[in-house]
C-alpha cells in the first residue's frame, strides 16, 4: 500500500519513509482529500565506501557536498586523490532516494555522474569494488548481504566538532547517529476512528527509537 492507494480509498493508513511532498499534498488538495503525517520512528542511512578509501568518517555538510557532486574528489574530504563515484538505486520512487532529495539535499535530481543499481545489494558490491566509491543502503541491506566485513561503513559527524558515529540499531533508536530518515504513519480525514486509535497509539510509544 502507498499514497496512491490512500487518496482512491482503497487503504485508510500507510507508513511512508519520508515527508509527503508537494507533488503528493497537490494530488490530495484536488482530490479534496486532508491527509495528516505521524512520525513514528526513524531509519538509519548507512554510507559505503570502498575498503581501500583512508577516509573513516564525514559530516552531514560532507556528505551533502559528495551527494550534490559539489566535491568530485576525495581529497576534499581529507582522504585520497582519487574521483568520488556516486552511487544510487535506479528506482526513482523509492522512499530513501524521495528523502535525499527533497529533505536532505533538497535538490531535483542526483547529477549526471551517478552510477545507478538496481537494487541495494547491488549498490554495497558496487561500493565495495569499486575505488571512490560511495553508496547509501539501510542497516538491515548490509546484514542480509554479509557484506559488512567487504566494504567499509563510514562515520557520520553532525558538526565537524563533534563525535563521529557509526550506524547500528542502538545508534539510530538513541538519537546519536545523525543521518536518519523519518517514518510517518500517514491517514485521511476519512479515516474509521479506530485506525486513527492505532495511529495514536503507534505514535505514543514514542518515536525515537528505529523502525526495521
Amino acid at each position: 500500500m502507498g499514497f496512491a492507494p490512500l487518496l482512491a480509498g482503497d487503504c485508510e493508513v500507510f507508513m511512508s519513509g519520508h515527508e509527503l511532498t508537494p507533488e503528493e499534498k497537490l494530488a490530495a488538495t484536488e482530490k479534496g482529500v486532508q491527509v495528516a503525517e505521524r512520525l513514528v520512528g526513524h531509519g538509519g542511512l548507512v554510507l559505503l565506501t570502498a575498503p581501500e578509501n583512508t577516509v573513516n568518517e564525514l559530516t552531514l555538510t560532507q556528505i551533502r557536498e559528495l551527494m550534490k557532486g559539489n566535491y568530485t574528489n576525495w581529497d576534499q574530504v581529507g582522504g585520497p586523490s582519487l574521483p568520488v563515484v556516486f552511487i544510487s538505486l535506479e528506482d526513482t520512487d523509492t522512499d530513501i532516494r524521495i528523502f535525499l532529495l527533497n529533505n536532505f539535499l533538497k535538490i531535483p535530481a542526483f547529477h549526471a555522474k551517478t552510477v545507478r543499481v538496481i537494487n541495494y545489494q547491488a549498490a554495497i558490491r558496487k561500493a565495495a569494488t569499486t575505488p571512490g566509491g560511495l553508496a547509501y543502503c539501510r542497516i538491515r541491506d548490509i546484514e542480509i548481504s554479509g557484506a559488512a566485513g567487504e566494504t567499509k561503513i563510514l562515520k557520520v559527524k553532525k558538526e565537524p566538532d563533534t563525535l563521529a558515529v557509526l550506524p547500528s540499531r542502538e545508534t539510530i533508536a538513541d538519537g546519536s547517529y545523525p543521518l536518519q530518515r523519518p517514518f510517518y504513519l500517514c491517514t485521511t480525514n476519512t479515516a474509521h476512528p479506530e485506525v486513527q486509535k492505532f495511529v495514536d497509539f503507534v505514535a505514543s510509544r514514542g518515536w525515537g527509537g528505529e523502525i526495521k
